[in-house]
This record gives structure tokens, C-alpha cells and sequence, in this order.
């Protein structure tokens, strides 16, 4: 009867051809290790192009006469190289040399700590196996940082043990880009910074601060800076100073930060749910800015663009509330929107209101806003802005 080694042994070799490199090349006599710490370390240069199976992962590793290294360096698990995954051991040297390596980066479920920020340098996809199964532990330190085109993140949870002092994914003048399915959680300065990216994707996102009251609140969400034709969806961002941001240093010449869509996301409990700033063709859809304390969305010095079929809500606790705010904005359209706030009439603190628009040949139709909070549009050239068709308190045209 074959030993339970044996059987391990016999399945992951078969099961994991791929992974483990051409099953020709297995010696005759096979040998392996069950642990990475029983990986042998008193061989020769006499036994180089020795191979041995490492049973957890299914990888063959080759002994090159004078160190390791793992056979098929087209994918790797990072306990390939001596990743622990218990959340105690410091796993950072293995995680960066796996992504040194290889293109295709592994992170098992596991809790691994890290004491300084991974870096990506290349085109590389690193997968986990998802929310509450592969978490990164970022301990006083970024997590990971991208300055390469072509890189994909996914099916990780990554957490920060500090206090609003560094970022969770930092990205770096890099092009088509995608980020998946990726739980930040923790009170990060900045969970997302993309700094000059085109072409992202960044789908199943969701950014939790863990303290999101008002008093405490600080930070930011997602940060994008100088960006260009990049795409979120699907997210869910809580309780950042400003949940999402995007900037960029001017308007005037030739717009920096221009062709961003954001659909189907939420964001809540935020100072400022999403702030625009020098951006042009900015698209917001299907999504839910609710309960934040200033601004749901305040959007400045854009050019063109549409607000449609969001749920923009929001609380009075502060005086000068305002839902919806557009201040010098040209030909925007904000259409099929349910504005409102979710206080009742007693508790509405003076100057709140759903919508203020300032700008020249914007558009207001077809939103509710709610009652009884209102709202105003630019009147000082009220022929280039319309309001039309309506339903809920009035929008009037201010002096």
C-alpha cells in the first residue's frame, strides 16, 4: 500500500503539470520536502541540477550547484520562497523576491506580514484568494507600490496597522493597469494613489477606514492625480476625509486628468464623497454617494461631463450642507438623479441644500430633489444654464 507521501507526492505532480515543470525531467529516484525549512541545505556543487518536489506547493525546485532556485520561473507561490503566511513572521524578502522573479506571483490564503513596501518594476499579476483568505499586513510601511505598465492586483486583502501615515497601492506613471477585487481596510493617509495612470481598470474595490465618525475622519479613499481614460466600478469606498478624489495641477492649457468614469460605486459616511478638481469628460453613473457630512459631490473647474441615474444623498449635521455642488463648471449635464437629504425637516441645520451650480451651459433635468431642501443654478447668465422637467422642491435661479 502506497504511503500517505507517496499518494501527496503522486497526485500534486500529476494535478499541477503545469505548475511543476515537465514531468520527463522527474528523477527517477523522486525527492522532496514537506516544509520549506526541510528544504536541503547541505548539498554540493556535485549535486547541481538536482530536482526536488516541494509537496505544499507543487513546485519543483532545482539546486544549481551553488542555491536554490525554482524550475519553472514562469509563476510562483511566494512559500516557494519562504513566505510563512501566519501573520507573525516577516514575509516581506520572500513576497519581493517571488515578484522579482517571476510574472506571475501567487499569494495562498494566509495572513503575511510585511515591514516595507513591496515593489512592482515589471509586468507582473499578483492573485490571491480573496477578501478574508490572502491578507497582506502592511506593519508601519506602504504596501505595495507599482511603477510598471501592465500589471494586474487581485483577490487580496491588505491592511494597515497605522494611523492615516501611509498607502495601501501606490501607482506610478504605469498604463493599463487593473486592479480586482482588492479589500483595503484600515485607516490609511491614502488607500489608492494613482498618480499619472492611464487606461485602469479598477473593478470590486472596497475601502473601509475602520474609524469613519466625523470627529476622527481624515484621509482619502482613492486618489487620482493627472490620470487619464481610467475606469472604477463596482467599489464601495467609507469613512475617508474625501472618499474619492481627482485632480490635477491645471485646467487652463491642456486638461492633465480628463476621460474618468466612475459607475455603479458607492461611497458613504465622508466628509466629501467625491471631490473633482481640473478634470475633463468626467462620467459618474449608477451610483450611491450617501450619509456624508459635506459635500455627497462637489465638483470644481471641470470641463464637460455628465452626473445620471445616481442616488445622491446626504446628512445636515453640519450647516452649509450641500449635496450636489458644481462650482465654474461648462457643459455639464447632471441628469435622472435623486437628490436629497435623509434628516427630517426639524433637524436641517441652516444653508443646507440638495443642489448649487455655478458655471456656464450646464444642464438640470429630469432629477428629483427632495423636499425640503431645494436648490439654486447660476442666474447671473441664466439664458447658457436650463433647469427642466424636474420633480420635488424647486430649483431657482440665483440673483
Amino acid at each position: 500500500m502506497a504511503t500517505r507521501r507517496e499518494i501527496i507526492i503522486g497526485a500534486i505532480s500529476l494535478a499541477n503539470y503545469r505548475f511543476c515543470g515537465n514531468v520527463a525531467d522527474k528523477p527517477q529516484n523522486l525527492t522532496s520536502f514537506d516544509n520549506f525549512a526541510d528544504r536541503p541545505q547541505n548539498l554540493t556543487s556535485k549535486d547541481a541540477g538536482k530536482l526536488y518536489l516541494y509537496t505544499q506547493t507543487g513546485t519543483w525546485h532545482k539546486w544549481s550547484g551553488t542555491s536554490w532556485e525554482i524550475k519553472d520561473k514562469s509563476r510562483a507561490n511566494v512559500k516557494d520562497y519562504g513566505a510563512i503566511g501566519d501573520g507573525i513572521a516577516d514575509d516581506t524578502t520572500a513576497i519581493q523576491l517571488a515578484i522579482n522573479q517571476c510574472p506571475l506571483v501567487y499569494i495562498p490564503a494566509g495572513a503575511y506580514l510585511i515591514r516595507s513596501v513591496l515593489s512592482v518594476n515589471k509586468a507582473t499579476t499578483i492573485k490571491g484568494d480573496g477578501h478574508g483568505q490572502s491578507i497582506i499586513k502592511a506593519f508601519y510601511s506602504d504596501a505595495i507600490k507599482i511603477t510598471s505598465s501592465e500589471c494586474e492586483v487581485r483577490d487580496l486583502q491588505i491592511q494597515t496597522s497605522s494611523q492615516h501615515l501611509y498607502i495601501g497601492i501606490s501607482v506610478d506613471n504605469v498604463y493599463k493597469l487593473r486592479l480586482s477585487n482588492i479589500f483595503l481596510f484600515g485607516n490609511y493617509l491614502i488607500a489608492i494613489k494613482l498618480l499619472r495612470t492611464s487606461q485602469l481598470r479598477a473593478d470590486n474595490l472596497h475601502v473601509e477606514a475602520v474609524n469613519s465618525d466625523r470627529v476622527s475622519i481624515t484621509g482619502i479613499g482613492i486618489l487620482a492625480d493627472s490620470c487619464i481614460n481610467c475606469v472604477i466600478s463596482s467599489a464601495h469606498i467609507q469613512g475617508y476625509d474625501k472618499g474619492i478624489s481627482m485632480v490635477a495641477p491645471s485646467i487652463a492649457k491642456t486638461p492633465e486628468c480628463q476621460g474618468m468614469r466612475i459607475v455603479n460605486t458607492s461611497v458613504l459616511v465622508c466628509n466629501i464623497g467625491l471631490f473633482v478638481e481640473f478634470v475633463s469628460a468626467l462620467y459618474v453613473s449608477g451610483g450611491i454617494f450617501d450619509y456624508n457630512y459635506q459635500n455627497s459631490i462637489y465638483i470644481k473647474k471641470v470641463l464637460w461631463g455628465s452626473i445620471s441615474d445616481n442616488y445622491i444623498g446626504g446628512s445636515s449635521l453640519l450647516n452649509n450642507t450641500i449635496q450636489l455642488k458644481i462650482d465654474m463648471a461648462n457643459a455639464f449635464h447632471i441628469s435622472k438623479n435623486t437628490i436629497t437629504i435623509d434628516d427630517i425637516q426639524a433637524n436641517m441645520k441652516p444653508g443646507c441644500k440638495g443642489v448649487e451650480i455655478f458655471g456656464y451651459t450646464n444642464t438640470l433635468t429630469e432629477n428629483y430633489i427632495g423636499t425640503p431642501i431645494g436648490g439654486t443654478i447660476d442666474g447671473n447668465n441664466s439664458n447658457s444654464n436650463k433647469v427642466a422637467n424636474n420633480t420635488g422642491t424647486t430649483v431657482a435661479y440665483s440673483p
